[in-house]
């Protein structure tokens, strides 16, 4: 995480805005800075990843997951993976929304779903795979909405499992070259 101040102000705000249920898109407003730039004078790839973690801290602070976790005494949200796809740059200064969503479940998974928008159009669109912790092994996922008092854990959307497998595929080959 290299946004130090833009982290420590996104958890201030998030503390004082509206809570949001588990399932719930939590939108952030934000600018792109000379800081966030590379050559090509436009948000850095990397930079697209960094904010991401913003926008998860948010909806998990906003959702109540996070003092859930804390609570419970799970590890947050460890990221295992994600899958990232660029459709537009974003230029200094220029304003964008990151909209945060768990979007289901999968193999002990949790996926969250990220957007950045700009002037009405998709930026970016991003599935993260995130594992929740407890007793350094992954935390199951009914374990995790007991815990919530909720019966679904975002809306599970049909492409998991097939990204779950195409991941699966991909690694075993990559593997097997070591």
């Amino acid at each position: 995480m290299n946004l130090f101040f833009r982290f420590f102000y996104q958890i201030i705000l998030s503390q004082f805005m509206k809570p949001l249920g588990i399932n719930d898109t939590d939108s952030a407003e934000m600018r792109v800075w000379p800081q966030d730039l590379d050559a090509n004078i436009h948000l850095n790839n990397g930079k697209f990843l960094s904010i991401m973690d913003l926008g998860r801290t948010r909806l998990s602070i906003r959702s109540g997951l996070y003092n859930k976790a804390k609570e419970q005494g799970w590890g947050l949200g460890v990221v295992g993976g994600a899958n990232i796809t660029y459709f537009k740059s974003l230029a200094p200064f220029q304003k964008f929304t990151l909209k945060t969503k768990l979007a289901g479940h999968f193999d002990g998974w949790i996926y969250i779903e990220q957007r950045f928008e700009s002037k009405g159009k998709l930026v970016a669109a991003a599935l993260v795979k995130v594992a929740f912790l407890e007793n350094k092994k992954r935390l199951g996922v009914e374990n995790m909405k007991k815990a919530l008092d909720v019966d679904h854990i975002g809306e599970n959307m049909v492409y998991l499992e097939h990204l779950y497998n195409s991941e699966k595929e991909f690694l075993k080959y990559i593997k097997s070259q070591y």
